[in-house]
């Protein structure tokens, strides 16, 4: 049945469906009449019969609801011609009203871009029944978007529902809003429907932008700015409360600013001008920058922006100062001069309009009758800051000398940037002499003697002697005569240069010279005069004695008859002085000589042998037969001399002294840093690596930052050799394990205590040292021996051995017994077995001193690059008389003293009664005595009688014996001597490799 259920306020057409709806048809027989159809159907809700009930189908029939009826389910009976049937429940009516859903939409008027808004629904029942399954679309144009919308329950009769849908706002324009509420009658199920619309404007919010006005891009310190910045609020809604945000100064320069204006609103689309005050306080580059910041009218949301202005350059106010005004010292009457006044802007902003005051400058006579006559100078002239402007003039002069003149002025401008007038106080020129002309004269000065193969300078000195001084002066120089040979290698330095009247001027030349003897120099200068330019010129000469050595010093220590040279600092160094106490350094060339008096710290922590001990520094390390407990002795009574040479450590220079002492231990070294001429050593104490009866110092040695010495000794394990690890510290005595005993004692052939083939000198050494293939070879009257490593260590039990035999084998070595001494003080290289080793050429060598005679040894190492006993040969032996010795077939030379190495050659001195003598070798590894040279560049193996040694037997100052010898490089390499006779002040040489 349909409806199942209606309103029944009026009558309600209905359909019925089922099945056998059929009519019936008759016709009376025998009657004659036609067919009749009975389609009468009668139906019934309950009790109540249905109206109007028409048959439409066999399975269809239509009738009415009669108006009123209420209640229900009712049953459906239904009779027709062939019988009746029910359908039970089938309808359900009601007089009451339906479901009537009315809609209300309300929305913002306006909604910012970018921003979501609610939109309000109210959803109304008017009528009787519940609206079931209500649904609820929202439909909204191009520019809004629709986010959320709620779905509500039923709503019941009379009830109103309020929902808020969200939209978000994405273009701007305006933009329709339409709400389709829907839902189903709860009684009938029939549809409902409610519509409501609304319009929306969609807008940008407030937005700031910021123009700012470009302030001057140079200014000066203290200048004021005005920083303006316009604001536009390009959004469709008002700025309220806009305000600026402090200015912020920023750079290598400085500005103060002053307070911002107060706020304004901005409304949309308009725009609102700003003022902010500044100062600049400093020069450099200057950042201005802000903001402004408000709140959106609509949203309240905070909307800001940014501000910057144009960089702005702060430059030190325009400062003018007149700095010069120059003229020539000297004129004559009739002379015209030019004078020049400079005029510096020390700021840094441009000076503009600069102009002398007065123009020409004022002039004043201070002495005698004189005049100056000039045009004024081209003027005015803007000047750049930290520039000068010259402003000149032509004077001349007139009068009669002797007399003065002075110049005076200043100048004036202003400041570019701020406009601030400039001026400068007149400031006044030197005085101007009117003199008489020029007179000429110079002299030519020379080292006395210059070595062969060195260079010297030659420097003329040119005076002028008149009043008006010589310009373009042009020398030159010649050798002229004499035995020698020399070249001019460069100069003149200056090529030229003036001369003031009464003044002098230098020009100097180097020298090479080529070969023994005098030479005669000359040297030949001109020029102009100042005033008239009329020719000036002079000539002077000098000689220079050519030699293969020359003296630097002579007895520089007064009567000490013995000295070590070595380099400290960059200086020749020379001591110990007899005293104990002092030294001498000088420059290369020996001038400039500067004594030394040293001090020695004394041990407060493990104490000192001499009794008078009272203060910290010691002025001494004593010497021979000085009183014992006095301030004479050292501060452990030392009373010989030790020791005293330099070394390296850690990259630093580092001074090294040490005493002697005839009985009793030593217990300290010294050492110090200290690069001025009273230098004070701080202590090691190294009393627990020596032996009872180490005495005094005979080597020193100064590899990979350490020091290794060597000590003369008579104990039973003889001779001690230590290493010093670390330099001492102030005021001294580094940690005991940093001084170790090697104990080189123990090593066969060489020590007192070997297991085998002991040394049996009463007193034995280290002779000397030498660092050969990143190896340590020493070496004494019991032979040479080498470490097997950089870093030896002393012997440990069950362990090989740290050093190894390098005692040349050859028959010419144990053919000969070396030289032993009782000294323990006072030692000389002459007292010494092996005095000396040097490493040249790839090979190492050795002199030797034995009781026939000196040998020179020669090692030319394997692969394994260490001298074995066998790498070893006899170098340079006499050609007559014994044949295993090396003395250049001089009996004379009876001890070598001397063994040393530039980068190219070899050098070997001797002490001989009738005066040193000195050979160099040609090659860096001499293998025969034709490898050696001696005076002159004489062939050494024609010695004696046709070639004497370097220098001339004694060097030609009667030396007998060479105490020390070292090479030492001055950007080329030297050697450095000193030698004398042992009685009176030693003498100190050099050579050139």
């Amino acid at each position: 049945m349909r409806p199942a259920a209606a309103y029944t306020s009026t009558d309600v057409p209905l359909e019925i469906s089922g099945e056998h709806f059929e009519p019936v048809a008759s016709q009376r027989v025998g009657g004659g009449g036609g067919v009749e159809v009975d389609s009468t159907f009668r139906a019934f809700l309950g009790s109540v019969e249905l109206k109007d009930v028409r048959w439409q189908a066999p399975d269809r029939l239509s009738a009415l609801v009669p108006a009123g009826l209420s209640g229900g389910p009712y049953d459906l009976r239904v009779i027709g011609p062939t019988g009746e049937g029910t359908f039970p429940a089938a309808f359900s009516g009601s007089t009451g009203r339906p479901a009537a859903l009315s809609a209300t939409l309300s929305a913002p008027a306006r909604v910012e871009l970018g921003t979501q808004a609610e939109v309000d629904f109210l959803l109304t029942n008017g009528g009787g029944a519940a609206v079931a399954s209500p649904g609820i679309a929202l439909l909204a144009g191009a520019g809004l978007a629709v986010v959320a919308v709620p779905v509500p329950g039923a709503i019941q009769p009379g009830q109103t529902v309020h929902l808020v849908a969200l939209v978000a706002a994405e273009a701007r324009g305006t933009v329709p809003l339409t709400l389709d509420a829907t839902g189903l009658d709860a009684f009938d199920g029939e549809e409902v429907e409610a519509i409501a619309s609304a319009t929306v404007q969609v807008v940008s919010p407030a937005a700031l932008s910021a123009s700012t006005v470009p302030v001057p891009d140079l200014v000066s310190v203290g200048q004021s700015l005005d920083l303006v910045a316009t604001l536009t609020n390009e959004g469709d809604v008002d700025a309220l409360g806009v305000a600026l945000m402090p200015v912020t100064a920023s750079g290598p320069g400085g500005a103060t600013v002053g307070s911002v204006p107060p706020p304004q609103d901005i409304p949309a689309g308009a725009s609102r001008t700003f003022h902010v005050p500044a100062q600049a306080t400093s020069s450099g580059a200057v950042f201005f920058a802000g903001g402004a910041s408000g709140s959106d009218a609509i949203t309240g949301a905070p909307i800001s922006v940014q501000a910057t202005w144009d960089i702005v350059f702060v430059q030190a106010a325009a400062q003018l100062s007149a700095r010069w005004l120059t003229v020539p010292p000297i004129v004559a009457a009739g002379q015209s001069f030019t004078a020049t006044l400079g005029v510096t802007n020390s700021g840094e902003a441009l000076a503009r309009d600069v102009a002398p005051v007065p123009n020409p400058p004022s002039v004043a006579a201070t002495t005698g009758a004189a005049t100056l006559t000039a045009s004024p100078a081209q003027a005015p002239a803007d000047v750049p800051g930290g520039s000068t402007a010259v402003f000149s003039w032509t004077f001349t002069a007139g009068g009669t000398p002797p007399a003065s003149l002075v110049l005076s002025a200043g100048a004036s401008g202003a400041d570019a940037n701020s406009g601030v007038v400039l001026s400068t106080g007149s400031i006044p020129s030197p005085t101007i002499a009117l003199q008489t002309p020029s007179v000429l004269s110079a002299s030519l000065s020379t080292p006395a003697g210059a070595l062969r193969g060195d260079t010297f300078s030659a420097t003329l000195a040119v005076t002028d002697s008149g009043g008006v001084g010589v310009n373009g002066l042009t020398p030159s120089l010649s050798v002229a005569s004499g035995t020698g040979g020399a070249q001019i290698v460069s100069g003149p330095t200056p090529t030229s240069q003036n001369v003031l009247g009464g003044g002098a001027a230098s020009f100097t030349w180097t020298c090479a010279a080529t070969s023994n003897g005098a030479i005669a120099l000359t040297a030949t200068v001109n020029g102009t005069d100042a005033v008239d330019s009329s020719a000036r010129s002079a000539t002077a000469g000098a000689t220079v004695a050519i030699s293969d050595a020359v003296q630097v010093a002579s007895a520089p220590l007064g009567a000490t008859s013995f000295a070590y040279v070595f380099d400290f600092n960059g200086r020749v160094h020379l001591g110990p002085g007899q005293d104990g106490a002092s030294a001498i350094r000088m420059l290369p060339d020996g001038s400039s000589p500067e004594p030394l008096t040293m001090g020695f710290r004394t041990d407060a922590v493990n104490g000192n042998v001499n009794g008078a001990i009272d203060r910290s520094i010691w002025p001494t390390l004593g010497f021979t037969n000085c009183v014992r407990d006095t301030l004479q002795c050292g501060p452990d009574n030392e009373n010989g001399r030790g020791l005293f040479g330099s070394g390296s450590l850690g990259g630093k220079p580092w001074l090294v002294a040490i005493g002697a002492r005839t009985n009793d231990v030593l217990s300290h070294l010294y050492g110090t840093a200290d690069t001025g001429t009273a230098p004070v050593f701080s202590y090691a104490y190294v009393a627990g690596a020596l032996s009872n009866q180490a005495r005094g110092a005979s080597s020193m040695l100064v590899f990979h930052d350490r020091v290794y010495l060597g000590f003369s000794d008579t104990s039973s394990i003889r001779p001690t050799y230590i290493v010093a690890r670390s330099a001492p510290p102030l005021p001294g005595s580094p940690p005991v394990a940093s001084v170790v005993n090697l104990r080189v004692d123990g090593v066969s052939g060489f020590g007192a205590s070997a297991p085998l083939n002991r040394n049996t000198a009463l007193t034995q050494m280290i002779d000397s040292q030498v660092a050969f293939n990143d190896l340590l070879y020493i070496a004494n009257n019991g032979g040479i021996i080498r470490s097997t490593s950089n870093d030896p260590q002393p012997p440990l039990a069950g362990l090989p051995s740290n050093w190894a035999t390098a005692t040349p084998s050859a028959a010419a070595y144990a053919g000969k017994s070396s030289v032993t001494t009782r000294k323990s003080v006072d030692l000389e290289p002459a007292d010494k077995a092996f005095p000396l080793m040097a490493a040249s050429g790839g090979k190492l060598y050795a002199a030797r001193n034995t009781t026939s005679g000196p040998q020179l040894w020669a090692c030319a190492p394997g692969a394994d690059l260490v001298c074995d006993p066998q790498d070893w040969q006899l170098l340079a032996p006499n050609g007559v008389g014994d044949l295993a010795v090396s003395q250049f077939d001089d009996p004379q030379n009876v001890r070598i003293a001397l063994l040393a190495a530039t980068s190219s050659r070899l050098y070997v001195g001797y002490n001989n009664a009738a005066g040193v003598v000195l050979y160099r070798s040609r090659v860096s590894a001499p293998s025969s005595r034709a490898d050696f040279e001696g005076a002159a560049g004489c062939d050494a193996s024609r010695a004696p009688s046709s070639c004497d040694g370097l220098g001339g037997r004694g060097l030609g100052a009667g030396a007998t014996r060479i105490f020390d010898g070292r090479v030492l490089t001055y950007g080329k390499d030297y050697l450095y001597l000193t030698a004398g006779n042992g009685s009176s002040g030693f003498r100190v040489f050099r050579l050139v490799q």
